[in-house]
């Protein structure tokens, strides 16, 4: 962490960020801070990309719950069939 300062503070921000992408265990962690190496290289502001960042991040978590939402219906769904289909049974026997 200290080596990464020392390239910041000496203007070689580029050798920083590829070795704290390195040590990142998270990957949006990492692409975010690619894509903001990335655009700063094309000489896109850094309000720009922070906006466009938060915005696919936005997006990306948006997917990954209606993911989860769909499993749980369906995680949810055979327990409840299988259910009824008990009930159906217990009532048919008493007839």
């Amino acid at each position: 962490e200290v080596l990464e300062i020392r390239n910041i503070n000496a203007g070689d921000d580029t050798i920083a960020f590829k070795h704290i992408t390195k040590k990142m265990k998270v990957l949006e962690a990492a692409e975010f801070v690619n894509s903001v190496m990335d655009n700063l290289s094309k000489g896109t502001s850094v309000a720009d990309v922070f906006l466009n960042q938060a915005e696919n991040t936005s997006k990306i978590l948006e997917l990954n719950k209606k993911k989860k939402i769909a499993a749980a219906s369906t995680k949810i769904l055979v327990p409840i069939l299988v259910l009824i289909v008990s009930i159906a049974v217990l009532f048919l026997q008493m007839f």
